[in-house]
């Protein structure tokens, strides 16, 4: 892996900036692949795209007209410029509910999977459970919940493959098992996604609703 320099982003309500890392070059060599979706590839790191801004504080994507790269030729970075970070599970919240910065409800599909993975991400990263990380509340299931039936309702009209596959895989979450298993057998091309089937078989066996690595 190699970094690059970092980019200049500019907030595009109040002009504030942020530092993006970016990334010259890396691969996936090693990677880790989960049955939400989501990939951790020590040597090809993931930078946020959806942000807050430290200043005024609405929700935007980062895009090429929101980015400049810095002149300093810096790979650490400009001084005094905070680093962009991913958002937490109370902002992802905050960020559906308003809306990102003159987009409206655009992206609100990207948002939900990133909330959906964000709590997953509480038993990837060692716990045990999906409701007992620093955002906890009383709603905490109720929300986990929700989130996953609206991730559903967004995308029940779409068969191809990759959503036939987040939607069985949803289901499984919520512990509708036979459900999953049913719309796992529509799948069209198993031997694509070969691994994350027989990880989502095995977990619906075992009656487990949690996240897993893929073989």
């Amino acid at each position: 892996m190699i970094p690059g320099v970092p980019e200049i982003v500019k907030c595009p309500s109040c002009k504030a900036c942020q530092q993006r890392q970016t990334l010259r070059s890396g691969n996936a060599l090693g990677a880790r692949y989960y049955t939400d979706g989501k990939r951790y590839a020590s040597m090809l790191p993931e930078y946020p795209i959806f942000v807050e801004c430290p200043n005024c504080e609405v929700f935007f994507k980062i895009t090429y007209s929101l980015c400049k790269r810095s002149k300093s030729g810096n790979y650490g970075g400009v001084e005094g410029i905070p680093f962009v970070s991913f958002l937490s599970i109370n902002k992802l919240c905050q960020a559906i509910d308003k809306g990102l910065y003159k987009d409206g409800k655009k992206y609100i599909l990207s948002l939900r999977i990133l909330l959906w993975r964000k709590f997953n991400d509480r038993v990837r990263n060692g716990g045990t459970s999906l409701f007992n990380g620093e955002d906890k509340s009383n709603d905490d299931e109720v929300l986990y919940k929700n989130n996953c039936h609206e991730i559903l309702f967004l995308i029940a009209r779409s068969v191809d493959d990759e959503n036939l596959l987040m939607r069985a895989e949803l289901y499984r979450n919520l512990g509708e098992f036979d459900q999953c298993k049913e719309i796992l057998a529509q799948i069209k091309e198993p031997k694509q996604f070969e691994g994350y089937i027989y990880a989502i078989n095995k977990a619906c066996d075992n009656k487990s609703t949690l996240t897993y690595q893929c073989t």
